[in-house]
C-alpha cells in the first residue's frame, strides 16, 4: 500500500502515483498502449483522441465518471481505479480522514472557523 499524500498538490514529484513526463522509448510500445488505449476508451464510451492517449501515457488518469478513473500504471498496464475525490474548495484530496462536510473538508471548515477567532 503506498503511503498517504496527506493532502500534497498533485504536481507534487513526491506525491505517490505521480509518473515521470517522459513518453516511452519504444514505437512498438507506444503502438501497444495506443491499441489499448482506443480499446478501452470503446468499452468506457469515450471517444478517442491522440491527445488523450498522450495524457494517459505521461501518468494522468482520466475521469470515467465519479467513481472511476482510467490510468497506466508500471508504464504498461492500462486499469481502471478508484478516482481521487478533491474539495471543491481547497483541492485537498478527500478521503475519510478528511470527509466533505457542508462547507467544505475540515481543514477548509477548520481554516474558516479561525478566521472568526
Amino acid at each position: 500500500m503506498p503511503p498517504p499524500d496527506f493532502g500534497r498538490p498533485k504536481d507534487d514529484p513526491e506525491r505517490p502515483g505521480n509518473r515521470p513526463s517522459e513518453l516511452p522509448v519504444s514505437e512498438t510500445q507506444m503502438a501497444m498502449l495506443r491499441s489499448a488505449i482506443r480499446k478501452m476508451c470503446e468499452l468506457n464510451a469515450v471517444i478517442y483522441s491522440d491527445r488523450l492517449a498522450v495524457l494517459l501515457i505521461r501518468g494522468e488518469g482520466i475521469r470515467l465518471g465519479t467513481y472511476r478513473q482510467m490510468k497506466i500504471r508500471n508504464g504498461n498496464e492500462l486499469v481502471i481505479v478508484p478516482a481521487e475525490r478533491c474539495c471543491p474548495w481547497c483541492g485537498v484530496v478527500v478521503d475519510a480522514c478528511n470527509p466533505v462536510q457542508g462547507r467544505g473538508c475540515y481543514r477548509c471548515t477548520a481554516a474558516e472557523d479561525d478566521e472568526w477567532l
